[in-house]
C-alpha cells in the first residue's frame, strides 16, 4: 500500500476518534468539526452519521433533523452516479451551533447576534425562540425579551418556567400590572414560594408596600423558622411606618394657610 495512503487512512480515522473522544467528555462543538471532517472523506460513513445525529439530538436540533433525514444534511459530499459532487454546507447550522456555545460561554451578546442569524434561515425548532428570550433578557433587551418569550409560549403555552420569566421579564421592563397577571396565573396553578416572593418583590416596586408586607406574613406563617422572611418583614415594617409618619404630617399641615408656617433650619415648620 502506497504510504501516503496508509498516512491518509490513518489521519482521516484519527478524526473519528477524536470526535468520539470530545463528544464523551460532552464537548459537542468540537466533535462536530472533527465529524464534519471526517464526513467529507468518508460520507457514507453510518458510525460518524449515527454520531453527529445524536449530538444534533442532545442540541435540541430534533426538529430540523427530522426535516433533514438524509446523506446531503449530514455530510458535504453525495454520491451521483459515478461522481462525487460538491454539495455546499448548511451554514446556518453551524450558527445555531456558534449561539449556543456563546451562551454557554456567557457572551450572550455574541450569542444574541448568532440566534438572530440563524432564525432568519430556519425557525422550524421553536424551542430556540425560549433560549433568544433568555439572552435577550440577560442583556437587558427586555422588549425583545418579551417578543420571544411570547412567541415560544404560543407553541409551548403549558411551559411554567417560561411563563414565570415572562412575568419577570415585565417587571423589569416597569408593567408590573401585567406582570402581577402572569403571577397570579401561576400561583393558582402552582404552590411556589418563588412566585410569593417575586410579587412581594414587584408589590415593592410599586411602592405597594402593604401588599408586599402581607405576602411575607403568609410566606411567614408557612416558614415560621425563616430569618429571611423575618427581616424583609421588619425592613419593610419600618418603610409603612415611615410612609405613615409622612401621610399624617402632610394631613395636618396641607390645608393650613401659608402664614400659619415659618421656615426654620429643619424646614417650613407650623
Amino acid at each position: 500500500m502506497n504510504f501516503f495512503l496508509i498516512i491518509f487512512v490513518l489521519f482521516t480515522n484519527n478524526q473519528l476518534e477524536k470526535a468520539k473522544e470530545l463528544y464523551q467528555k460532552g464537548i459537542y462543538l468540537e466533535a462536530i468539526y472533527y465529524l464534519n471532517n471526517y464526513l467529507e472523506k468518508n460520507p457514507h460513513d453510518k458510525e460518524a452519521q449515527t454520531l453527529k445525529k445524536k449530538i444534533f439530538l442532545e442540541l435540541n436540533l430534533t426538529d430540523s433533523l427530522s426535516q433533514n433525514n438524509n446523506p446531503s444534511f449530514i455530510s458535504r459530499k453525495r454520491k451521483k452516479g459515478d461522481q462525487l459532487i460538491k454539495k455546499p454546507g448548511i451554514t446556518y447550522l453551524d450558527t445555531l451551533l456558534k449561539a449556543k456555545k456563546a451562551k454557554e460561554e456567557g457572551d450572550y451578546f455574541k450569542s444574541l447576534i448568532f440566534y438572530e442569524a440563524f432564525l432568519k434561515k430556519d425557525t422550524t425548532d421553536k424551542k430556540i425562540f425560549y433560549e433568544v428570550a433568555q439572552v435577550a433578557s440577560w442583556l437587558g433587551f427586555l422588549n425583545k425579551a418579551v417578543f420571544y418569550y411570547e412567541k415560544y409560549l404560543r407553541y409551548f403555552p403549558e411551559d411554567k418556567k417560561a411563563l414565570y420569566e415572562l412575568g419577570l421579564t415585565y417587571s423589569w421592563n416597569g408593567n408590573y400590572e401585567k406582570a402581577l397577571e402572569i403571577l397570579d396565573s401561576l400561583e393558582k396553578e402552582t404552590s411556589d414560594v418563588k412566585i410569593s416572593l417575586t410579587k412581594a418583590k414587584i408589590y415593592e416596586w410599586q411602592g405597594n408596600y402593604l401588599n408586599a408586607y402581607k405576602i411575607y406574613q403568609q410566606l411567614k406563617n408557612l416558614y415560621p423558622e425563616s430569618e429571611d422572611i423575618a427581616q424583609e418583614m421588619e425592613r419593610l415594617k419600618k418603610i409603612i411606618n415611615k410612609t405613615e409618619e409622612k401621610k399624617d404630617k402632610f394631613l395636618k399641615y396641607a390645608f393650613l394657610p401659608l402664614f400659619a408656617y415659618q421656615q426654620t433650619n429643619e424646614g417650613w415648620q407650623r
